[in-house]
Order: C-alpha cells, then structure tokens, then sequence
C-alpha cells in the first residue's frame, strides 16, 4: 500500500476570521480546535464578579465600568 503524504500547515487569524461567524473554535498551537459552550460555572463565576462590581457602581453614583481599555455603561434606574 502506497503511503499517502498529507500536508499539514499552521493556520493564521486570516484562516480564523474567513470561517462563518456561527461556528465557534479558536486556534490552539497553529490548529483550529471547536470550543466548548460556557457552562453553569462559568455563569456562576460571571455573576459572582459582576453582582459586586455594579453595586459598587450604584453606589459611587457612576455608570460605566472600563478594563484593559473596554468600556461597559449601563443605564442608571431612575424608579
């Protein structure tokens, strides 16, 4: 049986961002890998930082929150 030469090459973010934007994966080492969905303690572990972060926020009478240079604001209740 003959051998079959498979040719293997590193894929580059233009690789990446030519895929459709429906199809989750992230390059790991050159290779396209699927990524896994979030899960319950993701969630859990989101909602833990975020609770404590925005009552702090409403406290201080501020609105908006910046980290490594994303901004997230949010609208003040006004009941």
């Amino acid at each position: 049986m003959a051998d079959l030469a498979i040719e293997q090459r590193l894929l580059t973010l233009d690789d990446l961002l030519a895929l459709d934007d429906v199809t989750r994966v992230e390059i790991i080492t050159g290779e396209i890998v699927p990524m896994t969905a979030a899960g319950v303690t993701h969630g859990l572990i989101g909602g833990n930082i975020y609770h404590p972060l925005r009552l702090y926020l409403e406290q201080h009478g501020s609105s908006a929150l910046s980290v490594e240079g994303r901004s997230q604001s949010w609208k003040r209740n006004t009941r």
